[in-house]
């Protein structure tokens, strides 16, 4: 058994890159590609304050990619879960290129700047995390 899991929460670099590919003889597919920043503090050996920054490729495909095209904006802050991928190809100049990016299954607004407002959750399969309530069961509802 393996498993390929990506889960980061971070912000949106620039807005999302939107491009069609085509896949065989069907029509083409819409693909949207976002870098999202996750950004982690800690102390050095010295005590200074000190923040990383890591910067993730993040491939949005089909009705996903319309989500991120219509609401995400650089600034917005995102939930993304996916899986990693590898691939090669060749720039411009002829080189070999490989990177590793994540190929969203869930994305998820999380407050911040937004293209336009995010549709309520009871509408739409996207919802905003803020928005998201978890409810206690009630005792008459446990098992013991």
């Amino acid at each position: 058994m393996s498993v390929n899991k990506a889960i980061i929460l971070g912000n949106v670099g620039k807005d999302p890159e939107i491009r069609y590919i085509k896949q065989g003889g069907q029509d083409s597919v819409k693909v949207a590609t976002i870098s999202v920043a996750t950004t982690k503090k800690y102390t050095d050996r010295s005590g200074q304050q000190r923040e990383a920054t890591e910067w993730h490729r993040v491939a949005v495909w089909r009705q996903l990619a319309d989500f991120a095209e219509k609401y995400l904006a650089k600034g917005s802050r995102v939930y993304v879960e996916g899986e990693l991928a590898t691939r090669e190809y060749d720039n411009a100049a002829g080189q070999k290129i490989r990177t590793t990016e994540i190929i969203a299954g869930r994305l998820e607004l999380c407050g911040g700047t937004r293209k336009q407002e995010a549709p309520q959750a009871d509408k739409q399969p996207y919802r905003n995390i803020s928005e998201t309530t978890i409810q206690e069961p009630e005792s008459d509802d446990l098992p013991f």
